[in-house]
C-alpha cells in the first residue's frame, strides 16, 4: 500500500463497513493477521489508510486491539468498542458483521432523507431566484404603468411595498438561514454536537426520526457488547461513546459508574432517555434478559425512525410545492391582476 495519509476526520459510516467487512473477512479466513490485514482490499484511500496502519502495528507485535485504539483519530468509538469486545469474546468476526450490517441500515436511512429532501430544497431556492429576478421586472413595468395614474388603489399599495416585494427572495432565504442558525444554537445548548447526521435535526419534522435513529443504533451496540460479554458498566461507557447527542452520552456513563459503584439499576433514576426504553431496561434487567431486551428496542427505534423518514420524504414536497406554488400564483395575482383591474376599471368609468 502507499505512505499513510494523515486523516482529517474519523472515517465516515460507509468507510466504517467498508473496513468492518475487510476485517471480519481476515478473521474469517483464518490467516496471520499483518498478512491478512497487509493484503485486504480497499474501498477508499482513507480505509487503505487505517488498514496499513493497522497491519504495520500487528506485525510489530501489538495486540489488534490496542492498535485499533492508537488510530482514535481516525477509526471512530464504535468500531474500537465492538474490536474490544469481539477480542474478549472470540467473536469478532460476529460482532463486525452485526455492526456492518446496523451501520448498512443507518446508510440507508439517511439516503431515503436525502431522497426526500432534495427536492424540496431545489423548489425553495428555485423560487428564491426567480422572485429576485422577476417580481423586480414586474415592480419595474408597474411603476412605469401607473406613475401617470393618479389614485390607483391596489396598484398604489402594492408600488408603495415594492422594495419588500422586489427582495422577497432575500427576505425568504434570510429567514430560512436565521430558523437554520437558531436551530443550530438550539441544538448546541442542549448538548449535541453537529455530525453529518445530527445536522438533521435542526429541521423540526426530523427532530423525532434522528433522536430516533441515535437510540437504535447506540442500544443495539449496547446489547451487542452485553450479548458478547462485556461487563455492563465497560459495555454502557463503550456505548456512550458512540452517540453525537452528549446527554445520551452523560446518562449512559452516569449508569455505568452507579452500576460500578456497586448500585443497581433499579435503583438509578434515568433522566434523558425516553420512559420506553427505561421500562425495556427495567425488564430486561429484572428478567435477566437485558441483551435480547435491548435488541428489541433498538429494532423498535430503528423501525420507528425508518417510518418517519419514509413518512417525510413522502409528504415533504407536496407540502413545499403547494405552499411556494400556491404562494407564489397568489402573489402574481396581487401583483398584476389586482392592479390591472383597477386600470380597467377606471378606464371603463372614462
Amino acid at each position: 500500500m502507499s505512505g499513510t495519509l494523515p486523516p482529517s476526520k474519523p472515517l465516515s459510516s460507509s468507510e466504517v463497513v467498508a473496513l468492518c467487512q475487510e476485517l471480519r473477512d481476515v478473521i474469517r479466513a483464518g490467516v496471520p493477521l499483518h498478512a491478512g490485514i497487509a493484503s485486504a482490499g480497499a474501498f477508499s484511500l482513507r480505509v487503505a489508510t487505517a488498514l496499513e496502519q493497522l497491519a504495520t502495528r500487528v506485525e510489530q507485535g501489538v495486540d489488534l486491539a490496542d492498535a485499533v485504539e492508537e488510530q482514535s483519530a481516525l477509526i471512530p468509538p464504535v468500531l474500537r468498542g465492538i474490536v474490544t469486545a469481539g477480542l474478549r469474546s472470540g467473536r469478532l468476526d460476529e460482532l463486525l458483521d452485526d455492526l456492518s450490517t446496523a451501520t448498512q441500515e443507518l446508510d440507508r436511512l439517511r439516503g431515503v432523507l436525502m431522497r426526500g429532501l432534495i427536492y424540496p430544497l431545489f423548489v425553495v431556492l428555485l423560487s428564491a431566484v426567480l422572485a429576485n429576478t422577476v417580481l423586480p421586472v414586474l415592480l419595474d413595468w408597474l411603476e412605469q404603468v401607473f406613475e401617470t395614474v393618479p389614485d390607483a388603489g391596489w396598484a398604489h399599495f402594492v408600488l408603495q411595498n415594492a422594495w419588500l416585494i422586489k427582495n422577497l427572495g432575500w427576505i425568504v432565504l434570510g429567514g430560512l438561514v436565521g430558523l437554520w442558525m437558531s436551530g443550530v444554537i438550539t441544538t448546541r445548548m442542549r448538548g449535541e454536537q453537529l455530525s453529518g447526521w445530527s445536522v438533521f435535526a435542526i429541521v423540526p419534522p426530523l427532530q423525532r426520526v434522528v433522536e430516533d435513529s441515535r437510540l437504535a443504533r447506540v442500544v443495539h451496540l449496547l446489547s451487542l457488547l452485553v450479548k458478547y460479554g462485556v461487563p455492563l458498566p465497560e459495555a454502557l461507557r463503550l456505548a456512550s461513546a458512540t452517540t453525537d447527542n452528549n446527554q445520551l452520552a452523560m446518562e449512559f456513563s452516569g449508569l455505568a459508574e452507579h452500576i460500578a459503584n456497586g448500585g443497581n439499576m433499579a435503583d438509578h433514576r434515568f433522566r434523558r432517555i425516553p420512559r420506553f426504553l427505561q421500562w425495556m431496561f427495567s425488564v430486561g434487567n429484572r428478567d435477566s434478559r437485558l441483551s435480547e431486551t435491548l435488541s428489541e428496542a433498538a429494532t423498535y427505534y430503528r423501525q420507528r425512525a425508518i417510518h418517519g423518514a419514509e413518512l417525510v420524504a413522502r409528504i415533504a414536497p407536496s407540502i413545499v410545492l403547494v405552499l411556494l406554488g400556491g404562494g407564489f400564483t397568489l402573489l402574481y395575482a396581487l401583483i398584476i391582476y389586482g392592479p390591472l383591474t383597477d386600470l380597467w376599471t377606471k378606464l371603463g368609468a372614462v
